[in-house]
């Protein structure tokens, strides 16, 4: 398999959710990946997008060192969008510590740019999965999240991936453990 430019490389800093989540949005993911002919993904929530840079695993490193856990997060309402990492998500709320380490990510890799945190379900390009659909979609999954809509998680790990337009392109570069007990 020949592997995409260089520049249009996105390095992508995960958050990933505690087990008690992870294993209910994977099933969402899972089924609709299937239904929609797309290719699943781990259910994370970005905490920051960088184009490649020197010493991309040291920085990563040094903002594992700097987590104060726990790192938690609570859900918010259901949406959905145009751009294709919006396809279909569910808001997060991040708690401080969150923040502060998304402030760190920020300065670390010196990015500043609008974030709107949140945990995608499809990833899915417009002609893929019309707006209309998105909706009845969104409208589902809120359902099926109604009874954990305001509850709070926690961040379980933290993985650097290597990430291309093309979701089946997608490699783990580095993961580490958040204790968060």
């Amino acid at each position: 398999m020949v592997e995409p430019k260089l520049e249009n490389v996105i390095y992508s800093i995960w958050m990933i959710p505690e087990d008690s989540f992870r294993s209910f949005a994977s099933k969402i993911i899972v089924e609709l990946s299937q239904k929609y002919k797309l290719t699943p993904f781990k259910p994370h929530i970005t905490l920051i997008g960088v184009k490649p840079c020197e010493n991309i695993k040291e920085k990563f490193k040094k903002l594992v060192e700097f987590i104060e856990a726990p790192l938690k997060f609570t859900l918010g309402e259901v949406g959905y969008d145009k751009p294709p990492w919006m396809a279909l998500y569910v808001r997060v709320i991040p708690s401080a510590s969150f923040l502060k380490l998304r402030r760190k990510a920020e300065n670390l890799f010196k990015v500043s740019r609008k974030w709107e945190p949140h945990l995608s379900f499809l990833y899915a390009e417009e002609n893929q999965i019309p707006i209309l659909e998105r909706r009845r979609l969104a409208k589902e999954i809120e359902e099926e999240l109604k009874d954990k809509i305001n509850s709070e998680f926690c961040i379980e790990r933290i993985e650097l991936w290597k990430t291309w337009k093309e979701v089946s392109r997608w490699k783990l570069v580095r993961s580490s453990r958040i204790e968060f007990l």
